[in-house]
Formats: structure tokens, C-alpha cells, sequence
């Protein structure tokens, strides 16, 4: 699926009207100088201050909120023009099976609950990096539990976060809600968290 397709979906089936997503080969970690390539982008594009370029730091925006993944074919970002927490994921479906979950699930409801394999990864992979910029981020991934899963069309999944190490429940009902498409490939995933748009 086209990064435009994915946008019109995130946009629609996260209520973020403002949502941009961007993915590009020339991104994927099989790219020379991928990292620096999609950092001068977002740099050129969004944000001209040289803290986007260093390498060794989280890409954080003064203005605005972004998330950036790469995958072996392909690389890319999800950006809102606005405060906020955004994750973003990609993953090569055929670099994922049950073996990889081990360690990296919440239990085993989680796994057997979820549409794939790479749907919960990408899916775990997109909240955790969403839940970087409220604080609330755990220390290991497996302490957040995704699911709630609703098929909106054949390839194309929402769910949120069910808990969160630490936290009620209740308070995480409709704080922190995922997307997930399922390309032929790879899977993309997208989080917003909800309490802070």
C-alpha cells in the first residue's frame, strides 16, 4: 500500500486530520546513509534546527511530533503539525514468527488475540515510541499489552493499548489507539496517544 493510501486511512481511522506519512527504498536500513538521508529530509521539509540531524538523539520537533522506522526494503516516518506523541512502525512480515514474540509479548492472550505476528510487533513497536514523549514509556516492551483488535477491511487492523505496567486500565479506555496495515511485505503501524492531541 502507497505511503498516500496509508495517510488517508490514519487520517480517517485515528481522527488525525493532520497526519503525514512518508516512506521511501531509499530509507531502508539496506541503504547507505539511510539515517542521515530521511534526517536531512525531515530537516528540509519540516524542521530546521540542527538537533533533527544528530544521529545519537530522538528525533524530536519544537513544533510538532514525529516517528521514524526503517525496514530492510523500506524506510519512513509519520509526522503530526502539532504537540503530540506519534509511533510509527515497519516490519518485513517474513522476518517475523512466533519465536520472535518470546520475550517480547505481554502473555499469551495478547499473541493469540492479535490479527498476525507482525501486526502485534509493529503494533507494540508504534505505542512504545508513541509513549516516549508523555514519560509513561515502559523499560521493556512486553509491559505493554495491545489489543482490541477490529478489522476495518481485509489488510487493515485498529487496536490500543490495553495496559500499561504501572497504570489503570481505565485510564488508557481511549488514550492511545493503533492502526495497522498489512502490505503485502511488510506492516506499518501507527500510534497516537489520544490524552495529548
Amino acid at each position: 500500500m502507497h505511503a498516500s493510501e496509508i495517510e488517508k486511512h490514519a487520517r480517517y481511522h485515528l481522527g488525525e486530520p493532520f497526519i503525514e506519512l512518508d516512506m521511501k527504498s531509499e530509507w531502508s536500513s539496506q541503504t547507505a546513509g539511510y539515517r542521515q538521508r530521511i534526517r536531512q529530509y525531515i530537516f528540509d521539509r519540516y524542521c530546521q534546527e540542527d538537533r533533527i540531524l544528530n544521529l545519537e538523539e530522538p528525533p524530536d520537533l519544537s513544533k510538532g511530533a514525529i516517528s521514524i522506522s526503517h525496514g530492510k526494503t523500506l524506510g519512513g516516518f509519520a509526522y503530526i503539525p502539532h504537540q503530540g506523541c506519534i509511533g510509527f512502525d515497519i516490519e518485513e512480515h517474513r522476518r517475523l514468527n512466533k519465536d520472535n514474540l518470546k520475550g517480547y509479548s505481554a502473555n499469551k492472550k495478547e499473541e493469540s488475540e492479535a490479527p498476525t505476528h507482525s501486526a502485534l510487533w509493529t503494533a507494540k513497536e508504534a505505542a512504545f515510541k508513541c509513549l516516549r514523549k508523555t514519560g509513561r514509556q515502559p523499560i521493556a516492551i512486553r509491559e505493554i499489552e495491545i489489543g482490541d483488535w477490529k478489522a476495518v477491511d481485509a489488510d487493515i487492523v485498529t487496536c490500543r493499548i490495553l495496559k500499561l505496567k504501572g497504570e489503570d486500565s481505565g485510564s488508557l479506555k481511549e488514550a492511545a489507539k493503533g492502526l495497522v496495515i498489512l502490505g503485502k511485505e511488510e506492516a506499518v503501524a501507527i500510534f497516537l496517544e489520544r490524552q495529548t492531541l
